[in-house]
């Protein structure tokens, strides 16, 4: 329903930052729609996560030369809630790399790791091989259009960081790695 209207609205915008806009946010709620159907199927351990990571990151790289690594070890089940937004996490930092890295020919690697360091700690480590972002900017500072649509994106995925009790640190090395430290249900 909400796609049905984004489209109809685009349809009639004659500014194309605004079809820009609009195009992107029917893509993200497209793919979230997708995601919530996949839970339903899928059981909240380990391997169930895996599966929808796995699919997930070959819709938003369909088409694409980029070697995708997943790496998952949560050492038990996962809630449905840590579930849902560690994959919408993943999804948001992979349309990211696709805008920013991949669709420039900028690299070619994307990884995710889900690991339990310690006991009372999970670790959610993206990282692909592209450029690396400058972390002196300013929070918010994003004068161009592109920059605001990348800030977008840090902010959607920290507020999934915060869903799931952690927070979002980044990092250069080389390409951006993106990690969050949350604790087990």
């Amino acid at each position: 329903m909400a796609v049905a209207i984004l489209r109809n609205a685009r349809l009639k915008q004659m500014d194309q930052r605004a079809v820009d806009a609009m195009l992107s946010a029917e893509d993200r709620i497209t793919r979230i729609s997708r995601l919530h159907r996949r839970f339903y199927d899928v059981s909240a351990s380990g391997d169930g996560l895996e599966m929808v990571l796995r699919e997930t990151l070959d819709e938003v790289f369909r088409g694409l030369p980029v070697e995708v690594r997943l790496q998952i070890d949560t050492q038990g089940p996962l809630s449905v809630d840590q579930l849902t937004a560690i994959t919408l996490f993943v999804n948001e930092a992979a349309t990211n790399a696709l805008k920013h890295v991949f669709s420039k020919g900028l690299g070619s690697h994307f990884e995710v790791s889900l690991t339990k360091p310690e006991a009372a700690r999970l670790r959610l480590t993206i990282r692909d091989d592209g450029p690396g972002i400058d972390l002196k900017k300013p929070e918010g500072f994003a004068p161009r259009e592109e920059e605001r649509t990348r800030s977008l994106g840090m902010s959607i995925m920290r507020a999934f960081a915060t869903q799931l009790g952690g927070s979002l640190q980044m990092a250069n090395a080389p390409g951006v790695v993106l990690t969050v430290e949350f604790p087990p249900p």
